[in-house]
């Protein structure tokens, strides 16, 4: 199979011996680029503004539950499972001491235990869940989360195989 030839790579030449090299004409997503100086005008808080970073943290968990409703009603109320991709986000200003916002490995900490608490469970049995729905899930994880993780905006469960997925921004003010 000859070699692959995009934008990327340069002609064969004899000096690499066939071999296709890779000449870097710049990241290939324009999200990669490294910002010019008229962005870090940009991102220059105005005076008495505070930068403010999110940080998120995802984990995966496969679970069963039965689902009463309406379409698909006979396959929904027999037992079947899911694979589940939940992202959970705090958001603040950085710490002086430490830099961070959030510390990773407390973050971690706080979602093994809640990943615990769902991972190969019949989520019809998990107290305090009520409906196994993508909306509950989220609304559930927040609530586990919560305590240990004070500084969380956003709790969002995805079900990469169907697409779906139900963000949960917290209780209403």
């Amino acid at each position: 199979m000859p070699p692959r030839r995009d934008r990327r790579w340069s002609s064969l030449t004899a000096k690499t011996k066939g071999k296709p090299t890779f000449v870097s004409k710049g990241p290939p997503f324009p999200c990669h680029r490294l910002p010019d100086a008229s962005f870090e005008r940009t991102r220059t808080p105005a005076p008495g503004v505070r930068p403010v970073h999110e940080l998120c943290k995802q984990f995966r968990f496969e679970a069963a539950h039965t689902l009463r409703r309406q379409v698909e009603a006979e396959a929904s109320r027999r037992i079947h499972g899911h694979s589940y991709r939940a992202e959970v986000a705090v958001r603040g200003e950085p710490a002086a001491e430490s830099g961070m916002v959030f510390d990773l490995g407390e973050f971690e900490a706080v979602l093994a235990g809640v990943r615990d608490g769902l991972e190969h469970r019949f989520l019809d049995e998990v107290d305090g869940l009520g409906p196994a729905t993508l909306e509950n899930l989220a609304t559930w994880i927040w609530t586990a989360a919560a305590p240990r993780c004070p500084k969380i905006v956003r709790v969002t469960v995805f079900r990469d195989s169907t697409g779906d997925a139900c963000s949960y921004f917290g209780p209403a003010a």
